[in-house]
């Protein structure tokens, strides 16, 4: 399909989009009004504030402390895979448990995932991915802090989000584009989902390709509604996969899954001595086939 005709498609998603998701279209403010918000922003918008988790001597509350990037930074790698809802909930553990960012940074991913949640996506990975990042920027600066991005130009900030490894393309795009006004459309696999259901990209599109496609099809002034608005309807995508699950499609857990490795002798033993007693049907001279290994 032709470029031109792949941009009408998109334009038209994002059209469909604007009039189911109003809400979703951010406030026309620059980038230096959105990293000067800092944590009070996050407050306004509604989140809760830390509970009686969190240690009482605390000088800041949990990772609402952070600077504004910083916290983008970590809501990026929330969202990643998931949803928007699900990642202020998170962020709101992450309050409530631990003193500030570097406590944060010192905890072991076990602990890091226990935060999340345990039925979280890809809980494990993100965490260990938010971990390393963390140590990564300590390491850099000596403290776990972005507060000194914004003052860069966009060129120099881009290379030192893409340095951060072991943050997915789609959170450091997201930091550069909600946190510091530069041109990126976050891309993972529920909003690639979405743009397939829209014939936007092909099947088998990678999410880094999908994301290179939107940056040269919207211009600068489009990416932040354009990504909202995709966002959103991931959001909504997502709901309505596990809406529409059916009952009995629930994954058990681990204990119930794997199967008991202990077998009962006084169960077996009676069956072992009637088939030693019964006498054969084959064919005589005919051995019997060997036992059919699990996964042959």
């Amino acid at each position: 399909m032709a470029r031109a005709d792949r941009s009408k498609l998109l334009h038209a998603l994002l059209g469909k989009l604007r009039s189911a998701h109003p809400d979703a279209i951010p406030a026309r403010s620059g980038p230096a009004e959105a990293s000067r918000s800092g944590p009070s922003s996050d407050r306004a918008q509604g989140e809760a504030a830390p509970g009686a988790g969190q240690h009482a001597d605390a000088p800041t509350e949990g990772v609402a402390g952070a600077d504004a990037v910083l916290r983008e930074l970590l809501r990026s790698m929330l969202i990643w895979e998931s949803t928007t809802s699900r990642a202020e909930a998170a962020l709101r553990r992450f309050d409530r448990s631990v003193v500030d960012v570097n406590e944060l940074r010192a905890c072991i991913p076990a602990e890091i995932a226990q935060f999340i949640g345990p039925n979280y996506a890809r809980a494990e990975d993100r965490a260990a991915r938010l971990r390393q990042t963390l140590n990564d920027l300590f390491t850099r600066e000596y403290a776990v802090t972005m507060a000194h991005l914004p003052a860069m130009s966009k060129r120099d900030a881009r290379s030192y989000l893409d340095a951060l490894a072991s943050a997915p393309e789609y959170v450091r795009d997201r930091v550069f584009l909600v946190a510091l006004g530069g041109h990126a459309l976050p891309v993972d696999e529920r909003i690639l989902s979405l743009l397939m259901s829209a014939k936007v990209v092909d099947p088998g599109t990678t999410p880094e390709a999908a994301s290179a496609f939107l940056e040269r099809t919207l211009r600068a002034g489009e990416a932040a509604e354009a990504y909202a608005l995709l966002q959103a309807g991931a959001d909504e995508l997502s709901a309505s996969s596990v809406a529409q699950r059916p009952a009995g499609s629930k994954v058990a857990s681990r204990a119930e899954a794997k199967p008991s490795r202990t077998r009962t002798p006084a169960a077996s033993a009676p069956k072992r001595a009637a088939s030693a007693g019964k006498p054969s049907s084959k064919t005589p001279g005919k051995p019997a086939a060997p036992a059919r290994k699990r996964g042959q």
